[in-house]
């Protein structure tokens, strides 16, 4: 099974086949929350926090796994790199209650996950908590909104908020586990808080980001 190129509805069919009923957007948002709050792929932690979410600790088949590693690998490329995040939701062509749903279940997933591990979310940065409470917004979302453009805007500017919440997490967190890409990190700051920060390099993708940010915000409240 080639998992590099499943797509959504991919990811879900082989899911169920392999008695999982966890949705492919509330699993990646899983795994996002443990990568973002700083658990390693190679740790054993990171496996067992994995079938305990999908499995009650029980092992899960080869396919799961696979699935679970291609999802992990692909987030920290990501994550690592400068075109943002892709979430795991239905095409744009679904119904959005469909999406929305989608988006509500990466939401809590995320959140499952990141405050499994960093429970005190009050020594991170102002930042980063002021993301965590979005996030938590979004996992509440009303996910009957109707079908309009309205509906559409919100929903494309939540998405959107959601990548860079991980994203912001990931940085704080999680980046010192990544030292061959410090020349994009600074691990420790001049007042030695512990609190990641940013390189001039990385500062300038966020710049960008928030530029684009910014453009399509104005382009949808025509």
């Amino acid at each position: 099974m080639d998992t590099k190129k499943l797509n959504y509805s991919d990811y879900e069919k082989v899911l169920k086949e392999n008695g999982v009923f966890f949705s492919i957007s509330e699993l990646q948002g899983f795994v996002a929350g443990l990568i973002a709050a700083g658990v390693k792929l190679e740790n054993d932690n990171f496996k067992d926090q994995i079938k305990d979410f999908i499995n009650g600790g029980e092992n899960l088949t080869p396919n799961v796994f696979e699935i679970v590693d291609n999802i992990a690998k692909v987030l920290i490329s990501q994550l690592l790199g400068s075109e943002g995040i892709t979430l795991l939701t239905p095409n744009d062509d679904a119904p959005i209650i469909d999406r929305a749903h989608a988006l509500v279940e990466i939401a809590q997933g995320f959140l499952n996950a990141f405050i499994s591990i960093n429970r005190n979310t009050k020594t991170l940065s102002h930042d980063v908590q002021e993301l965590l409470d979005d996030v938590r917004s979004i996992s509440l979302l009303d996910e009957n909104i109707s079908e309009d453009d309205e509906s559409e805007k919100l929903l494309m500017v939540l998405d959107e908020h959601m990548s860079l919440s991980i994203q912001y997490s990931f940085e704080e967190c999680a980046a010192k586990n990544y030292a061959s890409n410090k020349e994009m990190f600074v691990l420790e700051d001049e007042e030695e808080s512990g609190v990641t920060k940013l390189s001039k390099e990385r500062e300038a993708v966020h710049v960008a980001e928030a530029k684009l940010w910014e453009k399509n915000s104005k382009l949808r409240s025509r």
